[in-house]
């Protein structure tokens, strides 16, 4: 029939194609996989800029305001505590905890670009934030 082995010469070239386009896939850099994480980023990773994120941000900015008016008034004159009180330093130490572990799944901008992938948001909370806010 006067094929050749292997096929014709466009089947060996698609054939080629395909096992490079697969192989070079698995050879991309940290940087280069780094941005298509950027791209396609997993379901529980939040935008910086998200309206989630910016009404967790308002959340925290309240208690910020609670805690400034009412430690000083606490320390001062050691009011009686009262469930209002108690369900306030609950809530606001589960919600501390909660910013914690919400900042690390929390994209960033570098250097005006968004980053979403999970390992370079994780590493650039270990050098930025996270000892702030272990201490406080």
């Amino acid at each position: 029939e006067g094929s050749t082995p292997g096929g014709s010469g466009l089947e060996r070239s698609r054939m080629y194609d395909d096992f490079f386009m697969a192989t070079s896939m698995s050879y991309k850099s940290g940087s280069e996989r780094a941005l298509e994480s950027d791209l396609n980023p997993p379901w529980w990773v939040l935008r910086p800029s998200s309206s989630k994120r910016l009404a967790w941000d308002v959340c925290g900015m309240l208690l910020i305001g609670y805690d400034l008016l009412t430690i000083p008034v606490q320390l001062a004159f050691q009011p009686a505590t009262t469930w209002f009180f108690e369900t306030m330093f609950w809530l606001a130490l589960v919600f501390w905890i909660a910013d914690l572990v919400l900042t690390f799944a929390t994209g960033f901008y570098s250097k005006g670009a968004e980053v979403l992938n999970p390992r370079r948001i994780a590493c650039h909370y270990l050098r930025t934030w996270l000892t702030f806010d272990l201490l406080v």
